[in-house]
């Protein structure tokens, strides 16, 4: 409190006046004082409240937000079926075996054609013939396939390792996302922290106050004064 609170001219002084000749002083303190901004307020509130869920989450998986698979399973037993032939022995039992079967029920009807005709040459001609283009079509077979099947199963390899590979980078990225460091919320808190929000805090520092027996100390003069004058 200050000397004019306890003595004024004409008056002299007022109630309890050893209460501020014996009290102490202040001293200086910072004080702060809250400045709020209701419009902002109105729109950082809610923000705050719904970031602040969104902090320590991640986003849901693929399967969790859309109740279907990530892709397509691939059908292994069709790659392992394909993969697993070995070309010389699937060529004797798919080609060459139904094809010599087919040639030796086909050399009667090349003999029947020779019926009521001299015994020659001609006819042993004919049937030789035609187990020369079997035994040929059969050899360039045999050498396409065990040529171009392992080029083929070498290709799908190649391509189921290709899908294989796209598939784990679906799922990397898919459970990427669903760590809570990746949540781009968080990102956006810490913005929301950093910027206003409609409530700002000032600080100022709140200088003091002298002890009344200070004051009389410092005011002594004018006090003798006064009381002269009084």
């Amino acid at each position: 409190m200050a000397f004019s609170d306890y003595w004024s001219p004409g008056v002299g002084f007022g109630k309890k006046p050893l209460d501020w000749i014996l009290g102490k002083g202040k001293k200086p303190s910072i004080e702060t004082m809250i400045i709020e901004d209701p419009y902002k307020i109105a729109v950082s509130s809610p923000l705050s409240s719904y970031l602040s869920t969104q902090i320590g989450k991640g986003l849901p998986r693929y399967g969790e937000q859309t109740g279907k698979a990530l892709y397509e399973p691939i059908d292994t037993s069709a790659y392992s079926k394909f993969l697993s032939i070995e070309p010389g022995e699937w060529y004797t039992k798919a080609i060459q075996e139904p094809t010599l079967k087919a040639a030796r029920e086909e050399t009667p009807f090349i003999e029947e054609g020779w019926a009521g005709s001299l015994r020659g040459s001609g006819r042993f001609r004919d049937v030789e013939d035609y187990w020369s283009d079997v035994s040929e079509t059969l050899a360039q077979g045999r050498y396409a396939a065990e040529l171009q099947i392992p080029q083929a199963q070498f290709g799908m390899a190649q391509s189921y390792a290709q899908q294989r590979t796209q598939q784990m980078q679906l799922e990397y990225a898919d459970w990427m996302k669903s760590l809570p460091e990746m949540n781009p919320n968080l990102s956006r808190a810490l913005q929301f922290l950093a910027g206003p929000t409609g409530r700002d805090v000032i600080g100022y520092q709140q200088p003091g106050m002298t002890s009344g027996s200070e004051q009389i100390t410092q005011m002594l003069p004018l006090l003798i004064m006064a009381m002269m004058m009084a």
